[in-house]
């Protein structure tokens, strides 16, 4: 089914896995660039940082997903509700392509 994001009507639609600022840099820049509806989840950035917020709140992906590393032994129910969130998020866009990266190279799938 076509989906209509930034004005772009597309069939395909890419998940960014973004876990350093280089990451995210990336994935805005590539999504930027794409003619293709994008979504994003960060994991282990601090959520309050000037980076983050601006990716969430910028309007380049069609969905954003937060999160964090549970610290703590009783903070594991946490890491479970994530996992749920990430499946939620995967089985609503259906993602055509994932790209994860890491600081050496550019993103792959």
């Amino acid at each position: 089914m076509p989906l209509l994001h930034k004005g772009i009507i597309s069939t395909e639609h890419w998940l960014f896995i973004a876990s350093t600022p280089r990451h995210l840099y990336q994935a805005v820049a590539v999504t930027l660039n794409a003619q293709v509806a994008s979504s994003l989840v960060t994991f282990d950035l601090p959520s309050e940082s000037p980076l983050v917020s601006q990716a969430v709140d910028g309007h380049y992906f069609a969905n954003t997903l937060v999160l964090t590393r549970p610290n703590k032994s009783s903070e594991r129910k946490q890491a479970f509700k994530q996992q749920k969130q990430i499946s939620a998020l995967i089985d609503k866009i259906k993602p055509s392509r994932v790209l994860v990266g890491n600081d050496y190279q550019p993103l792959c799938q």
